[in-house]
């Protein structure tokens, strides 16, 4: 059966063949993904949120999409995925360099100032000290934003993990609905680039 066909059926609340259509054009999703994740260079954790976002806009699409206008469902899917790549762009695109931060305070609350000034390959010495300073002022933007968040950003970015947790990880763990996260993840991280500055 074709995209469009199924797309009917799946519009008659038929879940198994909605379940069908979405995995029949999983691989479209992951090559809009994995093309912006190129052209962006976007880290891991964002990755997994927008393949988990734009599978979602696919199921809007699904539920909207009108075979009367004549148009190819994968072209009108092709709209609600890159709606939904965009939104996940903006929401943490001016945030995910702070989070990398983030864990390499974490990780090497220790030894980060050595391994700056010991690695052949690092920034020239001036380069070095701002980077180090800017470390020491995250750790006091973190220290100073409310407990909930602070736990929050923890949770989220992996500090207890060798990875990040995706939103919907991140979600069950603290037993909020993912869009509650969301909502705190864009609040707390507000908070720390205010204390920063920025």
């Amino acid at each position: 059966m074709s995209n469009e066909e199924l797309c009917i059926l799946a519009q008659q609340r038929d879940p198994e063949t909605r379940n069908a259509l979405i995995l029949n054009n999983q691989n479209y999703i992951y090559k809009e993904v994995n093309a912006l994740k190129d052209k962006l260079v976007l880290p891991p954790w964002i990755v997994e949120d927008m393949i988990q976002e734009c599978t979602l806009g696919y199921i809007e699409a699904i539920q909207r999409f009108d075979t009367a206008r004549g148009t190819k469902f994968l072209t009108y899917a092709d709209f609600w995925i890159k709606k939904c790549c965009q939104k996940i762009v903006d929401e943490f695109m001016p945030s995910w360099e702070l989070v990398s931060l983030y864990q390499e305070v974490e990780y090497d609350k220790e030894t980060i100032l050595v391994n700056l000034i010991l690695d052949e390959n690092a920034l020239d010495p001036e380069e070095c000290g701002i980077r180090a300073a800017t470390i020491q002022q995250v750790r006091k933007a973190l220290e100073a934003i409310p407990d909930r968040d602070r736990m929050y950003l923890h949770c989220r970015f992996g500090f207890d993990l060798d990875r990040n947790r995706t939103i919907a990880e991140t979600a069950k763990r603290l037993h909020q609905a993912e869009s509650r996260c969301r909502e705190i993840e864009k609040e707390a991280l507000e908070k720390v680039r205010r204390e920063l500055g920025l």
